[in-house]
């Protein structure tokens, strides 16, 4: 099987920290995800939200197995999955995948931080990790797109504390970091991926507009590389792959009973 990613593509995310891949879902395959979200009683009522400085509110539901539901079909696929060992460089596990929902003109903003800012707290020895970001809707700076810090993975882990309700980046350094490093808005068509390093500095605003804008995250690890101690995420979540056309056949397959949802409580000492 040809691999997902381009040299070029490889080189992009080694340099700057992340990939955009335009078109890796087809916009039925997207929309046959949202329909399937959109009537997900237990993806709803698992849902949480998490606050901006402003008291907007960005919902999200959270879960570490993944299982015959279309989400994880779609993150499942070769398309995804591949792309990943290409660029984590060696075989991959499930770390965790959301489903993010900044609804119109009250969608909250995130401060920087970097998905290794969490995944450390919880004892994962190394930042052998990435994560594909499916835009389920069009993005932009006005809905609140997804913001990267280009080459801020080349800056090591940062520090993370609470700012509110959101754990972020040490603000001092991203600060000084923003005074010699660009940062790029990720405007995305329904249907467009951007893969980017656990180290990569990454943020969204606000949703000021009067469209949605949801997305599914998925964060995986390197299978060399689970955390050492217990508490969220931890242990083995295999990612069984499947061929991209499963995700069509997957139409209409919603959590099912056995899919463990993961609370709102955040504490990486623990």
């Amino acid at each position: 099987m040809p691999e997902p990613l381009t040299a070029q593509q490889v080189s992009d995310y080694e340099t700057q920290g992340f990939v955009t891949v335009p078109g890796l879902f087809a916009k039925d395959e997207v929309k046959l995800i949202l329909d399937a979200a959109l009537t997900d009683e237990r993806l709803a009522a698992a849902a949480y939200s998490r606050t901006d400085r402003d008291g907007n509110e960005t919902r999200m539901s959270v879960w570490d197995e993944m299982g015959d539901d279309i989400y994880s079909i779609a993150m499942r696929s070769h398309r995804v999955a591949n792309a990943v060992e290409q660029l984590i460089g060696e075989e991959i596990c499930h770390y965790n995948s959301k489903l993010n929902a900044k609804e119109p003109k009250v969608g909250g903003s995130w401060e920087w931080h970097q998905d290794y800012g969490y995944a450390y707290g919880y004892g994962v020895l190394a930042p052998k990790m990435a994560t594909c970001f499916i835009s389920l809707d069009p993005s932009n700076r006005e809905n609140g797109c997804i913001e990267m810090m280009a080459g801020s993975h080349r800056l090591g882990r940062i520090d993370h504390d609470f700012v509110g309700r959101q754990y972020c980046a040490d603000q001092a350094r991203v600060a000084a970091a923003e005074t010699k490093l660009s940062v790029v808005p990720c405007e995305l068509d329904a249907g467009d991926a951007v893969f980017f390093h656990c180290n990569t500095l990454h943020r969204s605003s606000a949703n000021r507009s009067d469209r949605r804008r949801w997305a599914l995250i998925t964060v995986f690890n390197a299978l060399s590389n689970l955390p050492y101690k217990d508490g969220p995420h931890a242990g083995l979540h295999p990612v069984d792959k499947v061929d991209d056309d499963m995700l069509r056949a997957s139409a209409g397959r919603l959590s099912a009973t056995e899919k463990v949802f993961q609370g709102q409580a955040f504490n990486p000492a623990a």
